[in-house]
């Protein structure tokens, strides 16, 4: 694996980390306070896991596509 792809790669687990542990904490929290909505621990774990995966999958997509196009046009002097 390059370089590139294993910053692309770590900078979006860590992004995606930090926004899921603030969505269940938010989540969570939520649920504590409003007594009268509950919610379902499957869906709400389910929900989680998918919305981390996109996330994780949009910002290693948006890395690795800067990481290329920096390469491409790396050695390019026009003087």
């Amino acid at each position: 694996m390059k370089k590139s792809k294993k910053k692309a790669l770590l900078t979006s687990l860590i992004a995606s980390l930090i926004l899921l542990v603030i969505a269940v904490v938010g989540t969570l929290l939520f649920d504590y306070y409003m007594k009268y909505i509950e919610f379902d621990l499957v869906g709400m774990i389910v929900g989680h896991i998918i919305g981390f995966l996109v996330l994780f999958f949009i910002i290693y997509r948006y890395e690795s596509k800067d990481d290329e196009f920096d390469e491409q046009h790396k050695d390019h002097n026009i003087f």
